[in-house]
């Protein structure tokens, strides 16, 4: 079987989420005998082979969002492709795919399509609380992606190509088949659950290799935007710092608000409070190792769909303390690998932190979870789900 990936970053032009979700699919497939191509937006025009998969990756304009750019500006190049290749499956990571209309025209498209959904109608419910606080970077981007959306629909609508329909999380297909404005479409298709997979053996390794964590050390990675929550983290640990000066805050990540965090953490330090360590933004194995070494992995983002940071904490033997919503609800609570906390309180918020870090028992109740949550998002399970779905419709 040969499988194609449409994603518009992919190793080594990786930003987020669905870059690595893409990464780990394709090396599980690849080691589970299943060819790949995988095609990708790139600052130029180049092919990558490794193994069993082949990756292209097309110029791409160095606008945002590059998912639109990507699709509206090398359609009729990722066709060719996949004339080319001609892939069994076509696993889109976007709803906007104009090059399924370029094949539809020359009645050359004959593949099984998969659209997976990283997302549902919750980043656009943000757009009040960013206005209502002047978040003006986060307005933009929302604002961006909103008017992206539906241009993209009016172009080129790829759901009425699509035979089934892969969501990240329970809670991302119950919003998407109850409150996506193609909710009536969606629900005539194939709708499952498959969680992103990964290469859990690995994490294992490195849990049983960093056996010692920094006390009382917390650490947040993410993009620097504001939905994400990092000012909320930054005034709840001021707070908690005042009760604890032995505590420590590591932040890992880039983005808008960079200059933004680094001016406050100086401000902090003025103020005679310490240990905030910015390190920008780190290779992902780099990140890993800090995360095993970390008391705490913090995660104030107020909307995630599966967040692969939660999981891969969770399998570093870290606990997590999260926002309260449907992403933590689903990924701490009922996986016993942390505490949820609304953290926009950050009185709360802050409490929370040090009943955390004085919590001896909390590792320990975490990891006699560890077997269950290794099976569930071990790379050959998640390939094993796929597989079965693509069986399905070819």
């Amino acid at each position: 079987m040969k499988v194609m990936l449409i994603t518009f970053e992919y190793p080594p032009n990786i930003s987020g989420g669905i870059g690595s979700f893409n990464y780990e699919l394709a090396k599980g497939f690849s080691k589970n005998n299943v060819d790949v191509v995988v095609v990708a937006g790139g600052n130029s025009d180049f092919i990558l082979k490794d193994h069993r998969i082949k990756a292209y990756f097309l110029k791409t304009p160095m606008l945002r969002p590059r998912e639109f750019y990507f699709q509206i500006y090398n359609a009729k190049r990722i066709a060719d492709i996949v004339e080319k290749e001609k892939p069994n499956v076509i696993q889109l990571n976007s709803s906007f795919n104009p090059f399924l209309k370029i094949l539809k025209r020359r009645s050359s498209l004959t593949s099984a399509i998969v659209q997976v959904y990283h997302g549902s109608p919750g980043p656009f419910s943000r757009l009040y609380e960013d206005l209502r606080n002047l978040f003006i970077y986060d307005v933009i981007w929302t604002l961006a992606l909103h008017v992206h959306a539906h241009l993209g629909k009016y172009i080129a609508d790829s759901l009425e190509y699509v035979d089934a329909v892969v969501h990240v999380a329970k809670h991302v297909m119950y919003y998407n088949l109850r409150y996506s404005e193609v909710s009536e479409k969606l629900r005539e298709k194939i709708n499952v659950v498959i969680y992103p997979g990964i290469e859990t053996d690995y994490l294992e390794q490195l849990r049983r290799k960093t056996s010692l964590k920094k006390p009382k050390s917390l650490i947040f990675g993410a993009r620097l935007v504001p939905y994400k929550g990092v000012k909320y983290l930054l005034e709840a640990f001021k707070l908690a710092w005042k009760e604890d000066k032995e505590i420590s805050l590591h932040i890992c990540g880039d983005g808008p608000l960079r200059l933004q965090v680094v001016r406050m953490i100086k401000n902090m330090q003025h103020q005679g409070i310490f240990n905030i360590y910015y390190h920008g933004k780190l290779d992902r194995e780099a990140f890993l190792k800090a995360i095993a070494r970390s008391h705490v992995l913090v995660h104030p983002s107020l909307y995630e769909a599966a967040s692969l940071v939660l999981i891969e904490s969770s399998l570093l033997g870290t606990p997590v303390l999260a926002h309260k919503a449907p992403y933590s609800e689903e990924f701490v609570e009922k996986l016993n690998t942390g505490v949820t906390v609304n953290t926009r309180d950050v009185e709360k918020f802050a409490s929370a932190i040090l009943s955390m870090l004085y919590d001896e028992e909390l590792i320990y109740r975490m990891i006699e979870s560890l077997k269950s949550i290794c099976k569930l998002f071990n790379i050959n399970e998640v390939v094993g789900k796929y597989m079965e779905l693509y069986r399905r419709l070819i």
